[in-house]
């Protein structure tokens, strides 16, 4: 009797939450911080990446999947910059996550060793659409993938301007 109620009890708020969720993501648009995470997020289970040890190295992760960094995307919005007008000093270019993780000509040498991993792994990376290469990239499943994606975030940060 009591496993039954704790199963139902459990279906009920699992189904209330998973609305809640899903409601709150539906009103996500291009322009909000969080629209990033939505497009990585597809569930309210926890992530495999936050099981690897490395606090650190998770932390990077974290950082960058919810828009908790310096790039200009983010800090342009503290500074009421226009969207369009958050360049990259070094390419000119809106400096998204996306740029700054594939792009961005400041860390290219850092990231061509990063990618080259990846190609090793997944052959066929190079022809995805970027949302693809973004989403395999920041929901790493194994520690191996944890422990190199944390530590890239940290070097190109740092190379990028001394964030850390």
């Amino acid at each position: 009797m009591v496993k039954l109620l704790k199963k139902t009890l459990k279906h009920q708020f699992l189904n209330f939450y998973t609305n809640i969720f899903e409601q709150k993501f539906e009103k996500i648009d291009k322009k909000s911080k969080l629209y990033l995470y939505k497009s990585l997020k597809q569930n309210l289970e926890m992530e495999n990446y936050l099981n690897c040890k490395s606090f650190e190295k998770r932390s990077n992760i974290t950082k960058m999947r919810i828009s908790d960094h310096n790039l200009m995307i983010e800090k342009g919005r503290h500074l009421k910059i226009p969207r369009e007008k958050r360049l990259c000093t070094s390419c000119n270019t809106m400096e998204d996550e996306a740029h700054f993780i594939l792009y961005c000509k400041k860390i290219a040498k850092l990231r061509d060793n990063f990618i080259g991993n990846v190609i090793k792994h997944m052959p066929d990376f190079m022809s995805w659409q970027e949302n693809e290469k973004i989403k395999y990239l920041l929901c790493p499943s194994t520690s191996k993938e944890v422990e190199s994606l944390g530590s890239y975030f940290k070097q190109a940060l740092e190379l990028r301007t001394g964030d850390s």
